[in-house]
């Protein structure tokens, strides 16, 4: 599997949780560029309460989360 660098970023920060079974960062469709939200799947849902518990800054931005299926980096 090819990572771009922010893919790689956004799993490993997060891979420290638990084991991700997939993820992806959205992009914009005609630049490419990410679009500041993304989705993980972990192969143990129970992780995901401690996640959002946590707080998060990658790349020197927060993380927040509107539920528990996204997270927006701001």
């Amino acid at each position: 599997m090819l990572l771009f660098p922010a893919t790689a970023t956004f799993v490993r920060h997060f891979g420290q949780y638990g084991e991700i079974v997939d993820s992806v960062i959205m992009k914009d469709r005609y630049t490419s560029q990410p679009r500041g939200f993304g989705f993980i799947t972990y192969s143990n849902p129970a992780v995901v309460d401690k996640v959002i518990e946590d707080k998060h800054v990658i790349n020197g931005k927060q993380v927040s989360f509107v539920s528990q299926q996204v997270c927006i980096i701001t």
